[in-house]
């Protein structure tokens, strides 16, 4: 340690003619550097620095996925529904064409019935082709 030395001038109260200023000497210490030692936290502090950024990005990542993963989920129910019900309208309208079908079947095997076209035909006064004379005109199957 170094001891350092500095005047001091000290005045008297009175001045007087016989009183001389007295120089008096002060010792000043320096007070003692102590180092500190170094903090043993900094090396830890860039692990979770770089802990918290990677965490950080793991949880934004995850986010996304999850994100992806509903949205995708979600689209393929709505087509799955879509497709559902195009199907199940499909199978309405071939219900409907197969009963129009049969409708169709029906009134064209009336209309086709021999029967029934030789009954309409004698209701209305036509006379079978391979028929004899029966009204002695000479004229067959006319009115």
């Amino acid at each position: 340690m170094k001891l350092l030395e500095k005047e001091r001038v000290v005045a008297p109260k009175a001045p007087t003619r016989r009183a001389r200023a007295i120089v008096a000497p002060r010792v000043l210490e320096r007070p003692a550097v102590v180092l500190r030692a170094r903090a043993a936290s900094r090396p830890s502090l860039r692990r979770n620095a770089a802990l918290s950024d990677a965490s950080g990005r793991l949880v934004v990542f995850a986010v996304i996925v999850g994100l992806t993963y509903v949205g995708s989920t979600l689209g393929g129910y709505v087509m799955l529904e879509r497709a559902r019900q195009t199907a199940r309208h499909g199978i309405q309208r071939a219900t409907f064409a197969r009963a129009e079908a049969k409708q169709a079947r029906a009134s064209i095997e009336a209309l086709t019935n021999p029967a029934d076209l030789n009954a309409w035909a004698r209701t209305h006064g036509f006379v079978p082709g391979q028929a004899t004379d029966l009204h002695g005109s000479g004229l067959v199957a006319q009115r």
